[in-house]
């Protein structure tokens, strides 16, 4: 296809930065039909409140039968409309490309979900530690009403320390926003500027802060009208605040393990997609083409010199991975006994048998294609001859035709998973011969290339293209290993979020659970002073400690882990392939948090059991 110069005849005004469909040219519809494009939409207005999904039925239930048809001069019939509302293209499965990189709008629901509950933790992780700390700083604000401070001035001397520590966090905050800004913008695709986000951030400051303040004015209230007496007497409350502190910690280690549950799983499914069988080899493999007539055999002899082409195939094929194919339909077979209502659509590639070696294809049955194969010989995958109701032998020289043509199949290979992972395995067939010459015309050269030479490959192929092809021609070159993974780079940006989220979410818990071991350990002073006196070792101290925050942890872990087992169970589902969940990565997440704890309370509890007792109890 060569470049082709457009008028521009008008300029609109649109907002394109955040709308569910986007459009830079908007041109006449009719001057770009031909028959290989199958990408056009058609926009329709409705009525308010119009059930769309009613009238897409009624649409398709009153189709005209001569658009169903499959004749000779066109192949495809329509088989269905689909409506999608605007509204919702965000994450229409058939409107948007799957080879489009980018996180689906799906997940980013599911971060923000993740957000909220980190945002609910350091909340939560706050005011227990407020609250304990006003415990602690009891007796100071009797104290300080006996001397005639009111309930104003408490909140005044509250309300600055609070400011102080938030200036303190807004400024660490925004110096975090500024080092990780572009990284922020490259990760999730935003087109945002700056001053939106600040803006939004002073916001959220504001609400946060609203809610701080209000828990510690209704605090202080509480206490005010509590009796001086027992203020100053007793060290009340020490029941609510020791549960209030344990519910908190039990929240965070639920969450915290639920993060890193959920990451781990979700690495351990990409891994899988990645590396396991793929029924074909797609590492170190790419292709080049340019689209328009014109002469390979002087670029294949240059390619054949780069030092990290390892080999170079003739310019016959499509890349399985990286191009889009013919479409066929089939809708009668051999041993066919009843007519199907939809024709059983199958993608077609070009293949003789040194393709099938470059991707390392195995055969099944039968044998490959060649020289001598004619146009209505057809090898097929195992997928297509599943449903056509054969095993791969029997297959074997059996019909299927293509409207009105009779194909003979002499090859069953294995199944390729060469499509998006969470789409099912496409019904395959390859193709040789005149039939396929137009095909013939638009395909590139297959290259292999050195292990991790790709980068240097693709810059060296593109400085080829610029000096050796006209600039009417347009260059296609795509690394099959690097195409594939796009498929995979939505799940890809998930990971990175909960991997930061999950590592965000243990430094708040473990910073929590030192905080409020630290008010623990001021609290019960006396107590570990007496367990000395009675001859408890500085071990069994550290025992009583860890037991409890074990507990702690368990219990976390007893709701986390069946929570986080359902949602990437029925994660998993939206794939093909799927990975089996065992209890080891529960196991080590178990172990690994547990030996993160204590080692993050072990200092603390050290220094206060190492404390004099006797001087412990003069003081207290």
């Amino acid at each position: 296809m060569l470049r082709r110069t457009k008028k521009i005849c008008a300029i609109v005004q649109a907002e394109n930065r955040h709308t569910n469909f986007p459009f830079d040219f908007i041109g006449n519809p009719e001057l770009g039909k031909t028959w290989w494009y199958i990408t056009w939409s058609i926009l329709i207005k409705v009525k308010p409140d119009t059930d769309i999904e009613e009238l897409e039925s009624k649409i398709n239930a009153n189709l005209p039968a001569e658009l169903k048809q499959v004749t000779l001069t066109r192949k495809t019939g329509i088989e269905r409309i689909i409506l999608t509302p605007l509204s919702k293209l965000h994450d229409a499965k058939d409107f948007r490309d799957d080879k489009e990189a980018g996180i689906t709008f799906q997940y980013i629901i599911y971060f923000s979900i993740a957000g909220i509950l980190i945002i609910t933790c350091a909340l939560i992780n706050y005011l227990t530690l407020f609250i304990n700390r006003m415990r602690v700083r009891q007796r100071e604000m009797a104290l300080r009403m006996i001397h005639g401070a009111n309930i104003r001035s408490l909140v005044s001397l509250l309300t600055v320390e609070f400011l102080l520590l938030l200036a303190c966090a807004v400024t660490t905050g925004f110096l975090l926003i500024e080092i990780c800004f572009p990284s922020f913008i490259e990760l999730t695709g935003i087109d945002t500027a700056k001053s939106s986000l600040y803006g939004e951030a002073f916001l959220f400051i504001g609400l946060i802060s609203l809610i701080i303040l209000t828990a510690i004015i209704g605090l202080l209230y509480i206490l005010y009208h509590r009796s001086l007496h027992l203020s100053l007497r007793y060290n009340t409350g020490r029941s609510t605040g020791t549960q209030l502190r344990r519910g908190s910690i039990v929240l965070q280690l639920f969450v915290c393990l639920s993060f890193i549950g959920c990451t781990v799983l979700i690495n351990q499914q990409l891994d899988y997609l990645r590396h396991r069988d793929l029924g074909l080899k797609i590492k170190n493999r790419g292709s080049f083409s340019v689209m328009g007539d014109m002469d390979y055999t002087p670029l294949i002899r240059k390619i054949k010199e780069l030092p990290m082409i390892t080999e170079v195939m003739q310019p016959d094929y499509y890349p399985i991975v990286s191009q889009l194919t013919a479409i066929g339909q089939f809708d009668n077979w051999e041993g066919l006994d009843i007519p199907i209502d939809t024709p059983v659509p199958v993608k077609l590639f070009l293949g003789k048998e040194d393709f099938f070696r470059f991707y390392d294809i195995t055969l099944l049955a039968g044998e490959w294609l060649d020289d001598l194969s004619t146009y209505e010989d057809i090898i097929i995958n195992e997928s297509l001859a599943r449903r056509m109701g054969w095993s791969p032998q029997e297959a074997i020289g059996k019909h299927i035709i293509q409207s009105y043509i009779t194909y003979t199949i002499v090859g069953v290979v294995k199944d390729c998973h060469y499509g998006a992972p969470t789409l099912p395995i496409p019904h395959t067939g390859f193709l040789v011969g005149e039939q396929m010459g137009l095909m013939q015309r638009s395909a590139g050269i297959l290259f292999k290339y050195k292990e991790g030479t790709w980068n240097e490959c693709r810059k060296a192929l593109e400085h080829l293209y610029q000096t050796e092809c006209s600039p009417e021609n347009i260059l296609r070159l795509n690394s099959e290993e690097e195409v594939y993974n796009n498929y995979l780079r939505s799940e890809e940006m998930l990971t990175r979020l909960l991997s930061f989220a999950s590592l965000v979410c243990i430094l708040t818990a473990m910073f929590g659970i030192y905080s409020l071991v630290t008010l623990t350990c001021e609290q019960r002073r006396k107590e570990i002073a007496i367990r000395k006196v009675n001859g408890a070792t500085v071990w069994s101290i550290l025992f009583l400690f860890f037991r409890e925050y074990l507990i702690m942890l368990c219990i976390a872990a007893l709701f986390a882990f069946p929570i986080t087992y359902v949602i990437i169970k029925q994660w998993i589902l939206n794939y093909v392939r799927q990975v089996s969940i065992s209890p080891l990565p529960f196991i080590l997440i178990l172990i690994g948090l547990a030996l993160t704890v204590i080692a993050g309370i072990s200092w603390r509890v050290w220094k206060a059991a190492n404390e004099n007792p006797a001087e412990v109890i003069k003081n207290e």
